[in-house]
Order: C-alpha cells, then sequence, then structure tokens
C-alpha cells in the first residue's frame, strides 16, 4: 500500500508536471509576445512623436516664413506707396513749373504785343502828324498861288483900264474919273471876295486837318483800351489757369490720398476676414478634434469592456491558435501602421512641396496683386495648418487604433465577433474624421 500511494503520487505529479508545462510555455510565449508588441507599440509611438515634432517644425517654419513674406508684402507696398506719392508730388510740380512757365511766356507775349502796339501807334502818330504838316504846307502853297494869281489878274486888269483910261482921259475927264472910280471900287470888291474865298479854304482845310487829327487821337484812344483790356484778360486767363491748375492738382492729391486710405481699409478688412475665417476653422478644428477624441475614448472603452468580456470565454485549448492569429494580426497591424506613417509623410512632404511652391508663386506674383498674394499666403497657411493638424489627427488615431490591435493582441482576441465590432468602430471614427476634414 505504501508502495502503491508512492506509485499514485509520483504519478500524479507527473501529470501534474505534464499538465502544467505547457500552460507554463504558452504563459512564457504570451510573455514574450506582449514585449514584443510593447517593444513595437513603443516604436511606434517614437516615430509617431518624430513626425509629430517634424510636422510641428514644419508649421513653425511656414508660419514664420508667411509672416516674413507678409512683413515683406507689406514693405513693398508701403515702398510702392511711397514711390507713387513722390511720383504724383514730382508730377505736381512739373506741372506747376510747366504752369508758371507757360505764364510767364505769356506775359512776355503781352508785353511784347503791347510793345508792338505802341510803337505802331507812335509810328501811326508820326504818319499823321507828316500828313498834317504836308496838308498845311499843301495849302499855304495853295493860298500863296491864289495871292500870286489874283495879284496877276489885278495887275493885268489895271494895265488893261490903264490903257483904256489913257486913250479915253484924252477924250472925257469926268468918264475916266468914273471909271478910275468904279476901276477901285470893282478892284476892292474883288480883292474882298477872294480874300474871303481864301480864308473860308484855309479855315476849311483847317478843320478838316483838325478832324483828321481828332479821328486818329480816338483810334489811338481805342487801340491803347482795347490793348489794356486785352492785356487784362490775358491776365485774368493766366490766374484762372493757375487756379484750376492748383484746384486740379490738389483733386488729384485728394483722389491719391482717397485711393490709398479705401486700399488700406480693404486690405485691413481682407486681412481681419482671413483672421476670423482661420479662427472659426480653428475652434471647428478644435471642436471636431475633442469630438473625435470622446468618441474614440468611448470606442476603446467600449472595446475593452468587450475584450474583457471575451477574455472570460477563451479557453487554454485554442490558446496556440490564437497566439498565431494574434501574431499575423500584429504584422498586419504593424505593416498597416507603418505605411500610414510613410503616407503620411509623402502627405506632409507633399504638403510642404505645395505650400514652398504656393509661396514661390505668390513672390513671382508680388508685382500683380500685392493684396491678392497676401489673401493667397493666408490662405495657403490656413490649408497647411489644417493639413498638418489633418495628418497629425489621423496619426493619432493610427497609433490609437494600433495601440487598441497590439492590446487585442496581447489579450489573445481572436473572436470574429469582436473583429467586426473593432472595424465597425473604425469605420465610424473614419467617417467622423473625413466628415470633420470635409466640414473644414
Amino acid at each position: 500500500l505504501a508502495a502503491a500511494s508512492l506509485h499514485l503520487t509520483v504519478s500524479a505529479a507527473a501529470v501534474h508536471l505534464t499538465v502544467t508545462a505547457p500552460s507554463l510555455r504558452l504563459a512564457l510565449a504570451a510573455a514574450a509576445v506582449h514585449l514584443t508588441v510593447t517593444t513595437a507599440s513603443l516604436r511606434l509611438t517614437v516615430s509617431a512623436a518624430a513626425v509629430h515634432l517634424t510636422v510641428t517644425t514644419a508649421s513653425v517654419r511656414l508660419t514664420i516664413a508667411a509672416a516674413s513674406f507678409r512683413l515683406t508684402i507689406a514693405a513693398a507696398s508701403l515702398r510702392l506707396a511711397l514711390a507713387a506719392a513722390a511720383v504724383c508730388v514730382a508730377l505736381a510740380a512739373a506741372s506747376l513749373r510747366l504752369n508758371i512757365a507757360a505764364a510767364s511766356l505769356r506775359l512776355a507775349l503781352a508785353a511784347a504785343s503791347l510793345r508792338l502796339t505802341v510803337a505802331a501807334t507812335s509810328v501811326r502818330l508820326a504818319v499823321a502828324t507828316a500828313s498834317l504838316r504836308l496838308a498845311l504846307a499843301a495849302a499855304s502853297l495853295r493860298l500863296a498861288l491864289a495871292a500870286a494869281s489874283v495879284r496877276l489878274a489885278v495887275a493885268t486888269a489895271s494895265l488893261g483900264i490903264a490903257v483904256a483910261a489913257t486913250a479915253v482921259r484924252l477924250a472925257l475927264a469926268t468918264a475916266s474919273l468914273r471909271l478910275v472910280l468904279a476901276a477901285a471900287s470893282v478892284r476892292v470888291a474883288l480883292a474882298t471876295a477872294f480874300l474871303g474865298i481864301a480864308v473860308a479854304t484855309a479855315s476849311l482845310h483847317l478843320a478838316l486837318a483838325a478832324a483828321a487829327v481828332r479821328v486818329a487821337l480816338a483810334a489811338a484812344s481805342l487801340r491803347l483800351a482795347l490793348a489794356a483790356a486785352s492785356f487784362r484778360l490775358t491776365i485774368a486767363a493766366a490766374s484762372l489757369h493757375l487756379a484750376l491748375a492748383a484746384a486740379s492738382v490738389r483733386l488729384t492729391i485728394a483722389a491719391a490720398s482717397l485711393r490709398l486710405a479705401l486700399a488700406a481699409a480693404s486690405l485691413h478688412i481682407t486681412v481681419a476676414a482671413a483672421s476670423v475665417r482661420l479662427a472659426v476653422a480653428t475652434a471647428s478644428l478644435g471642436i471636431a478634434v475633442a469630438a473625435t477624441a470622446v468618441r474614440l475614448a468611448l470606442a476603446t472603452a467600449s472595446l475593452r469592456l468587450a475584450v474583457a468580456a471575451a477574455s472570460v470565454r477563451i479557453t487554454i485549448a485554442a490558446a496556440s491558435v490564437r497566439i498565431t492569429i494574434a501574431t499575423a494580426f500584429l504584422g498586419i497591424a504593424v505593416a498597416t501602421a507603418s505605411l500610414r506613417i510613410a503616407v503620411a509623410t509623402a502627405s506632409l512632404r507633399i504638403a510642404v512641396a505645395t505650400a514652398s511652391l504656393r509661396i514661390a508663386v505668390a513672390t513671382a506674383s508680388l508685382g500683380i496683386a500685392v493684396a491678392a498674394a497676401s489673401l493667397g499666403i493666408a490662405v495657403a497657411a490656413t490649408a497647411v495648418s489644417i493639413a498638418v493638424a489633418t495628418t497629425a489627427l489621423r496619426i493619432n488615431i493610427a497609433a490609437a487604433i494600433l495601440g487598441i490591435v497590439v492590446d487585442t493582441a496581447a489579450l489573445g482576441i481572436a473572436d470574429e465577433i469582436t473583429v467586426v465590432r473593432i472595424i465597425h468602430e473604425y469605420k465610424i471614427v473614419r467617417n467622423v474624421v473625413d466628415t470633420s476634414i470635409l466640414r473644414i
């Protein structure tokens, strides 16, 4: 009996060792798989942190580049405004100089025309004086010729009368005396008549000459008055032209200042609208991220509850098969995570290249539209920040899903219902993320 009991004890110990050895091996294999999964998750976390740091550095660099580009655009616009103001001032000064030169030229022409008018008037007065002197000389010559003819006629008549008187004197002394008296009276009458005619002719010539002199003086005074009026009109027109030029210069300066003020106001409004849109987009993105994080936490909690419920129903007999399936899922998850990290890195590089290309295009189109370039830079920076935030969100979601898969593999979940729930929750989270990205 003692030998039989010892044999039974040894057999029970052997059976216990035989039964305990597979469970111990399974526990060691599970510990090794858990260590491998923990190492892989740590590496993925480090890679995600490095990618997040790279994305953050790129976003900071893009923000600094956008700020420097905005400062460059503002400096260029200020330089353009100063150059435009300098050009406007130079044009105004040139136009003022041209107006002053034109006014001085008009004054010189008016002075020259006045001098020519005065010279012509003096020449006309000299010609009128000479013609008056010639008329007076002709009148005096005519008077002298008339007096000589009268004297010759008187001498001829007196000679005939003397011959007749001498012939008749011998016949009738009384008749000769009467004839002498009659001849003397006739001479006196003729001399008086000729003297009256000469005086009347001289007075007529003098009156005509005085009328001509008065007409010439009136014409000269009228021309002088017309010249003075034209000079006054020229001076008034020059002053009016100068006033109009000054008013046009002031209006041009006022219009330029108004355009600059409107451009500055529109630029401020555009910048304010862009900042408001960026703030709204950031707020909506934060709200979407918070909602996604809450949903992800709820999904993780429900998933962990499902895992805990499923881990109760796991049997020791299918441990090796489940470990194999978990290892396969782990390899697929690691490959998927690496592929997503590569896709995220490539998308980040594409986003950085796109942002640099947009910055180059905006720099090339600086001379075309400064305000449009600043707005494009703001939109590009917003798109880059949204793309960076979206990439970081996708990386975080991938890391969370990878952690869930790792936890599932560590616990040895292979139930089809749990896998379907995981895929369903992943689709829900992906739809929420895509909807948030589409809204942004």
